[in-house]
């Protein structure tokens, strides 16, 4: 049976007992009442145990998941570290590239620029040989047409 409808058993004697005439007293059978008590300390022992059982399973399992979850924990915050690592990482990178970047482009900037002047220099230069050239060309052309101009007369 068990402990608890020995005791439903038990209480139903009572319930039912007879009361004894002006008294608050119950009358109930002593054989079965004796009977039923009986049962329950049997059986209390027995059930106790199992009760104790099923408490010291269940601290177990609550302990278990405790270190499973402290495990969890340090398993996650260990990744986090991680993770700012590589994220702080990955900005210093990109930093860096940027400055890299912004240093590369005002050096060609300034090459840029620089040929820009050696090119015009060179220009120039072209330009007053041409020049030269052409007021020399222009003197010989002068001085050849004087000279068939005389040469006419």
């Amino acid at each position: 049976m068990g402990i608890i409808s020995d005791l439903e058993n038990f209480r139903e004697l009572i319930l039912n007992g007879k009361k004894a005439a002006f008294s608050k007293t119950i009358l109930i059978p002593e054989k079965e009442a004796r009977e039923i008590l009986e049962r329950i300390i049997q059986d209390f022992p027995v059930e106790f145990e199992e009760a104790s059982e099923i408490i010291r399973k269940r601290a177990d399992l609550i302990r278990q998941a405790e270190i499973e979850a402290e495990s969890i924990k340090l398993n996650a915050d260990e990744r986090a570290k991680i993770i700012k690592e590589a994220t702080e990482k990955a900005q210093e990178i990109v930093n860096q590239a940027n400055f890299e970047a912004s240093r590369i482009m005002e050096e060609a900037k300034t090459e840029s620029k620089n040929m820009v002047c050696q090119t015009n220099d060179f220009v120039r230069k072209i330009l007053e040989q041409a020049k030269t050239s052409i007021t020399k060309s222009q003197a010989i052309l002068e001085e050849s047409i004087e000279g068939t101009k005389n040469a006419n007369l």
